[in-house]
């Protein structure tokens, strides 16, 4: 294991970070763009679907009955479920795609920023084309390795659909026995997720900072993980902590969800970026 100045990346990441504000940049721009398509195909999708009743009410309004709209809703849902499962597909690649690319740029402007002192829109751009595809890639992987957690979940769904779909099961008595064994499920599942969230922190960091393909990115940040563990970790608890102090701003009443929001793009994900990035540029060289 490599040793590591945490003085140094804190307090460094931060000076750096207040230097180049413009890192907040690539995840206000991520975060935008990607609602708004994503709003954007999915009013498109259900608005088609939903075409024949709006006719309706705006033609004939009194020819349709509360009860029959929402009989109405509800059948044009399901006969048309194909469409809004494609849609919603649709939309989580091209929006993976988009946050790919501004992470890619953020996770550049970071490197720019440790490395040169300074950092503008154009390494955006520049990391941004050129590792997007592998930075997409590298998470479906991950994701596809986190959803594994779910797995500790069958068990109590099955017994819970079992309770509702055979009308002869005890609710009384399986019914507590399978709410019981999901939430003994969710044990196991909480506590893989939190491994993973830490073994593949670094992830994108490899595949962007070392200019790496998705699996060879993927192996590389795994590999750096689990040589430096305990470094990892408390790098993981440090950013764990901020985001949930950022995460309380958002209890202030009627502001506090902007502000955490603000929070949350301008300081704390450009800040963690930073910290990563040098904590990645410390360790894996070394």
């Amino acid at each position: 294991m490599s040793s590591v100045n945490f003085s140094e990346i804190l307090s460094g990441g931060f000076n750096t970070w207040k230097n180049n504000l413009g890192i907040c940049i690539p995840f206000i721009l991520g975060m935008v763009i990607s609602l708004f398509v994503a709003a954007t195909i999915l009013l498109i999708a259900l608005f088609s679907i939903f075409m024949p009743i709006i006719e309706t009410l705006f033609t004939n309004p009194s020819s349709i009955t509360s009860t029959e709209f929402f009989s109405q809703i509800f059948r044009t849902v399901f006969e048309n479920l194909w469409i809004i499962i494609v849609a919603s597909v649709i939309t989580a690649v091209i929006a993976g795609l988009i946050n790919a690319f501004f992470t890619s740029g953020a996770i550049g402007m970071a490197k720019e920023a440790i490395l040169t002192g300074r950092t503008n829109l154009s390494h955006m751009v520049d990391y941004g084309k050129r590792k997007y595809l592998s930075l997409f890639a590298a998470n479906i992987i991950v994701g596809l390795i986190a959803s594994v957690g779910f797995l500790f979940l069958i068990p109590g769904i099955l017994s819970l659909y079992s309770i509702a779909t055979d009308p002869s099961v005890s609710i009384s008595g399986y019914g507590i026995f399978a709410v019981f064994t999901l939430l003994i499920g969710l044990i196991p599942m909480a506590v893989y997720m939190l491994a993973m969230s830490i073994l593949l922190a670094l992830v994108s960091y490899a595949v962007v900072l070392d200019d790496l393909k998705a699996i060879e990115g993927f192996k590389k940040g795994v590999r750096v993980v689990w040589h430096n563990k305990i470094n990892v970790f408390l790098i993981w608890l440090i950013v764990l902590v901020v985001g949930i102090v950022a995460g309380l701003i958002g209890n202030i009443p009627f502001v506090g969800w902007i502000l955490s929001l603000i929070v949350s793009l301008v300081i704390v994900s450009p800040l963690t970026a930073i910290w990563w990035s040098k904590l990645y540029l410390g360790i894996s060289k070394a």
